[in-house]
């Protein structure tokens, strides 16, 4: 056909002045238009969260299409292969739609109908699907085979690497240059026995190169610092904002000094020690930060630095009203940093020789490396696009033809681009014809050596000169209400800037609301981050805050599936999953890598292939024989093992001689144990005859067929996972022998070197049920969108372990390495270090620690905000920390419009950022609603359990053709599910119970009524591990501390009528405690306690004061009409002639006294109740002395 010219400024303006018209509550923006319809320059488009660039992209490859251009001009790279089909599902959808219209011309019918044919053989893929292709293609000129492999499978890849490593290690560690070889691989290896540390050094530099487009040129000029440096001028290019973090700790130190709480003056007007010391330090800060901009000297800076760090607390953290404060940390470590620069400088020699050496083997280990490849004939994704590389730049004429053939080179996923990919990216366009898609706010795979600042360079540079290419910015979202919006740009103004975050969160990236349905008020529901109180007493945690959320959820008519938590990682999530379990709400959890060869079933069946290969490993045949598929048990193994006492003899042997009858014990093997034992060995003699004429994956199938293991595990809890993990076995090994490896032998031994190198092979993924919870880490939801999300723990601190590194990696800075020097400790004292290893940072390392750390922060600011904008209607942040601690943890005074970026810098959690913008900017408490919640805040809905359905009725049964005696044996059933169903509550009555069992029958919190709530009790697991002696001691808990209180009050000396401070330490030495647990005892609010009016009770009634006393007394259960014995201790109580005076103690850690007594109010009716009978007197007087507040306080129940 004809092509159509494309659409010229004035045309699309119009365009969107006629859309903008429309009375539709959906319709294209402004920005959209301009995307969808600009041409001839390069274009790059800033798509936000949710603002439809996917729609854009198939509106704008359609437009292309119904012009004239052709689906074979068009190279469209996607950033995954499901979003590349779900792209080609849209613009078939979307032809098809468009072939509809009766009045299309007919020569446009008949191109879209031939676009829609070869749509499937398109371009549209990930990039490395089209560089698999074309090498496929043109890999002849490079006189490679175009059947190549992929090493997809990580464990196959690390075989590779281990036997090249090995073969390059031997040369060197012989050859010429072998003392300064073995002082490279020391330094890495420290003390340690292997070379382990050294391997994943040179790993690690090998994986870095493969990302970039000329790794071996890089490494030659990655020769870290070369020439000498004044002192002064490293300081300042080290630690450039020292002094503004200087300033802005004294303005923090400051700002506490103010604070109501805070104690400046003495009784006598004159300032507190404390006060005056802290005026030192917000002196010495301020002065340091004057300092440090005009310092000419090094002198100069060691000095003030020496001043400063006296002044300051080594740890670099200060307790002000009983809080701790770390923000002079950084300050403190940068200070001793900078100290050390002097002699850093003086190493920088010996990193040079280290580094020549280190390069010299990586240089040859990677080029080796890719040789073996090349002779197997099998690649990385890497190495194929090294390779697609090397042909555009070696046959100009191959570029040619394909800058020639693409009319548009469109790249989604943007700002996830690295470097060796953009040039691909660049030879196979004309200059500009690149339509970029991407949002650097989404940018979160750095770790895959993604490089959003090629995208944040595009953007300034578009931004700044137009005439090197449009800027197209999509700000409004499709996808969330506006009160996700308003949470989201609320804490993303205040975090995310150049400095950290990459990119300025301003009026040019908020997220605005695209349509008025996400606007309207009655949809609006607050996002809320939830903080559980550790310090809140009881058996509830911060799962049980997101279970309860979830289920209040359900219970208003949502569905499960319209439900997602995202976590930054799957470490946390067995507490969780447990939960679920527990309070049984479904859920799909993202497995991700790394527990497949765990699964029991899989290790069955690789124990059952060992023992096919090797009859003579004992654990295996042990494995096999105790399984389900053979099932023998312990006692029969035991008389099997009695047949031989010799150590030497397998197991196998054993077996054979009790099958035989000429063991040492033949007595031992009775009849059905014999012919078992010959079943099994019919069995393994068939399978290993299988073995030598059929593949892997047919073995493997029989097994399964013959002993029915396959049906077995389906029947199993996650039956159809485990089926899946079998299924996969399966397929793996054809997968293997697919690719060259032939046997059992070699399957076996591929299997027990990932399992030697601690890897393990990717989860199966089985159908689950489609109503359910979905729990995923942020990085797999990406893309995804869910109603209701929760972000679940927020509190997880961030992975800083990349930036501990032996050797830190940076495209621009080159190689960064820590040098071990040994220093000599002269001292005359017996059995002292003659040295220590002194690991020395070089300067490269810590310019690049300084970039990656800023680089880390960043990445975890996007991950957060991926993970915010995933919601739909209402989001949730669920966290947990201790109250007393997070009140005044963060600062509450911000000048700036952003938070210090020391702080952003200084915290280590998602948790941290978001109560500081909430702490520093009040009115974002508007916008995402800040609560923390104790026990009491959790209201658990109650677990209803049905009898799962029968798919026959046992009534039907009677009257079939079974025997009588089945007829019987159904009525004798039934009957005694009816006298089950009707006494089920005396059934499960305990005979004894006790008072803290019966509280939960009165608990409001947890809603908890009848029996079934009574506390089960477990058989309990003796562990008899020996202790660790020197082990830090775990930390006091509350069951301890209360029990310790009790016996502290129980045996305290009231008979001469006072209590003071003497007494209380006497009865402390007597109870001879760990120092941990008698520093935890409240000892002032106890000597408070006598000074209230029921302590003075105590002092003046000692005669009269009982403690601890048991009781026992009978109750009826309401439910059953049975009896029971209630058992228990009584804190204590008075006796008077008309009254009792019942008290109670208690540690619980509370904010309000009133809910403390509605938690107990049940419990002490019942210790009440017990004395009335006791002594005949009705008038019982109920106290609760509250010991776990901030003062002493007694709350006096009504009259029980």
């Amino acid at each position: 056909m004809k092509p159509i010219a494309f659409l010229n400024e004035e045309e699309i303006r119009l365009l969107q002045e006629q859309e903008a018209q429309l009375q539709t509550d959906r319709k294209r923006t402004s920005e959209q238009i301009l995307a969808i319809y600009s041409s001839g320059q390069n274009i790059l488009v800033s798509a936000s969260a949710g603002s439809g660039k996917t729609f854009v992209m198939v509106e704008r490859i359609l437009d292309q299409l119904s012009r004239g251009i052709g689906i074979n001009q068009l190279f469209v790279s996607t950033f995954t292969v499901k979003a590349a089909g779900e792209l080609k599902e849209r613009l078939q959808a979307k032809l098809t739609e468009k072939l509809g219209d009766q009045n299309l011309n007919p020569q446009l019918r008949e191109h879209l109908l031939r676009q829609r044919q070869l749509l499937p053989l398109s371009d549209i893929g990930t990039m490395d699907a089209f560089n698999q292709k074309l090498l496929a293609r043109e890999g002849y000129r490079l006189s490679l085979s175009p059947n190549f492999r992929i090493l997809s499978d990580p464990s196959e890849l690390l075989q590779f690497q281990k036997e090249v490593f090995s073969q390059v290690f031997e040369s060197y560690s012989s050859g010429p240059g072998e003392e300064e070889f073995y002082r490279l691989v020391t330094n890495f290896t420290g003390q340690a026995k292997d070379i382990g540390g050294f391997r994943q050094v040179v790993y690690q530099l090998a994986d870095f190169m493969d990302a970039l487009p000329r790794p071996l040129e890089w490494l030659e000029q990655a020769v870290g610092d070369q020439e000498s440096q004044d002192l002064q001028e490293l300081v300042r290019e080290l630690y450039p904002a020292f002094g503004k973090s200087c300033l802005a700790a004294a303005d923090q130190l400051y700002d506490l000094t103010q604070d109501p709480d805070y104690k400046m003056f003495k009784k006598d007007g004159q300032k507190t020690a404390v006060f005056l010391k802290h005026e030192q330090m917000i002196e010495g800060l301020r002065l340091l930060a004057d300092q440090f901009v005009t310092f000419e000297t090094w002198a100069e800076i060691e000095a003030s630095l020496n001043q400063m760090l006296l002044l300051l607390p080594k740890t670099g953290t200060i307790t002000v009203a009983k809080v701790k404060y770390d923000f002079l940390k950084l300050i403190v470590d940068q200070a001793q940093a900078i100290q050390a620069l002097p002699f850093i400088l003086e190493q920088e020699g010996e990193v040079a020789h280290l580094l020549g050496a280190l390069k010299a083997f990586v240089k040859d280990y990677y080029q080796a490396l890719q040789e073996a490849k090349l002779a197997e004939n099998a690649f990385t994704f890497s190495d194929v696009s090294h390779l697609v590389l090397r042909l555009l730049r070696d046959f100009p004429d191959l570029r040619a033809d394909l800058v020639a053939n693409y009319h548009e080179v469109m790249v989604d996923e943007y700002q996830d681009t690295n470097s060796l990919q953009e040039e691909v990216l660049e030879l196979i366009s004309n200059g500009h014809n690149r339509f970029m898609v991407g949002d650097i706010k989404q940018s979160i795979y750095r770790f895959r050596q993604a490089e959003p600042e090629i995208f944040n360079q595009k953007f300034k540079l578009y931004q700044e000169e137009p005439e090197q290419g449009r800027l197209i910015l999509l700000k409004e979202n499709f996808r969330s209400q506006e009160s996700v919006l308003v949470a989201t740009n609320g804490l993303f103004k205040h975090l995310m800037d150049e400095e950290v975050g990459e990119i300025d969160y301003n009026q040019v990236h908020f997220l605005v609301a695209g349509s008025p349905g996400q606007k309207q008020p009655e949809q609006q529901k607050q996002a809320q981050c939830l903080i559980f109180d550790q310090e809140s007493e009881g058996p509830l945690h911060e799962g049980h805050v997101l279970v309860a959320q979830i289920q209040a959820l359900h219970e208003s008519g949502v569905a499960y599936k319209d439900i997602c938590v995202l976590v930054e990682s799957r470490t946390r999530n067995k507490p969780l999953v447990e939960l679920f379990y527990q309070w049984e709400i479904p859920f799909v959890e993202d497995q991700g890598q790394g527990s497949y060869l765990q699964a029991v079933e899989v290790m069955v069946m690789l124990d059952t292939l060992r023992t096919l290969y090797n009859p003579l490993q004992d654990y295996a045949l042990l494995a096999l024989l105790k399984s389900p598929m053979f099932g023998f048990d312990e006692d029969q193994l035991a008389r099997i093992a009695l047949q031989e006492q010799a150590v030497s003899l397998s197991f196998f042997e054993k077996l054979k001689k009790a099958q035989a009858g000429t063991g040492a014990a033949p007595d031992l093997i009775e009849g059905a144990l014999k012919d078992k034992i010959q079943h099994f060995l019919e069995y393994l003699e068939t399978w290993r005859a299988y073995a030598k004429l059929h593949s892997l994956y047919d073995l493997i199938w029989n097994i399964y067929n013959q002993r029915h293991y396959y049906d077995y595990v389906g029947a199993l809890p996650d039956g159809a996972k485990r089926q899946a993990n079998l299924y996969s076995l399966a397929l793996r090994a054809r997968q293997f022998e697919q690719g060259g490896f032939k046997g059992l032998a070699r399957f076996i031994d591929r299997i027990e070197k990932i399992l030697a190198a601690d890897k393990d092979l990717a989860d199966v993924v089985a159908e689950v049920d489609e109503d359910a919870v979905q729990i995923l880490t942020i990085h797999k939801s990406k893309g995804l969108e869910f109603p209701y999300v929760f972000i679940y723990n927020l509190d997880k601190d961030f992975n800083s372990e990349d930036l501990k590194k032996r050797m830190l990696l940076s495209r621009d800075l080159g190689i960064g390495i820590q040098s071990v020097k040994l220093l000599d400790t002269p001292n005359d004292q017996p059995n002292h270090l003659q040295s220590v290893r002194l690991s020395v940072p070089s300067l490269t390392y810590q310019r690049i620690q300084q970039e990656k750390r800023r680089q880390t922060l960043s990445e975890e600011m996007r991950l957060l905000y991926v993970a915010m904008t995933r919601a739909e209607k209402q989001l949730f942040l669920v966290g947990r920390g201790k109250a007393s601690k997070l009140a005044d943890a963060y600062p509450d005074l911000t000048a700036s419009q952003f938070l210090p970026a020391s702080d952003r810098l200084g915290y280590s959690n998602f948790q941290d950022w978001i109560l500081a913008v909430t702490a520093g900017f009040p009115s974002f408490k508007e916008e995402l609603a800040v609560t923390i919640l104790g026990q009491e805040d959790i209201n658990l809905r109650e677990v209803h359990k049905e009898a799962p359905s029968l798919p026959l009725d046992p009534a039907d049964l009677k009257n079939n053709r079974q025997s009588d005696q089945l007829a019987r044996a159904l009525d004798i059933i039934e009957n005694v599910d009816r006298l089950n169903t009707l006494y089920q509550p005396a059934i499960q009555l305990p005979t004894v119970r006790t008072p803290s069992q019966m509280k939960e029958l009165y608990q409001p919190v947890f809603d908890l009524e009848g029996m079934a709530h009574m506390v089960e009790v477990k058989p309990q697991t003796l562990d008899f591990s020996l202790p660790i002696l020197g082990a830090k001691k775990s930390t006091i808990t509350a069951s301890q501390l209360g029990s310790s209180l009790h016996a502290f009050m129980q045996g305290l000396d009231l008979s001469q009528g006072r209590v003071d401070e003497a007494l209380l330490q006497e009865r402390l030495q007597q109870m001879k405690l760990e120092p941990a647990l008698a520093k935890a005892l409240p000892l002032t609010k106890v000597l408070d306690f006598f000074q209230t009016e029921l302590g003075q009770l105590f002092l003046a009634n000692p005669d009269r004061l009982y403690r601890e006393a048991p009781f026992a007394m009978l109750q009826t259960d309401a439910a059953s009409g049975e009896e029971f014995v209630v058992r228990g201790i009584l804190d204590g109580y008075l006796v008077f002639e008309d009254r009792l005076v019942l008290f109670d103690y208690k540690t619980d850690r509370y904010r309000n006294p009133a809910r403390v007594a509605d938690r107990y109010r049940g419990q002490m009716g019942l210790y009440a109740q017990a004395l009335r009978q006791s002594y005949g007197i009705s008038k019982v007087e109920t106290y609760l002395i509250l010991l776990g507040g901030s003062e002493i306080q007694v709350v006096a129940l009504a009259d029980s």
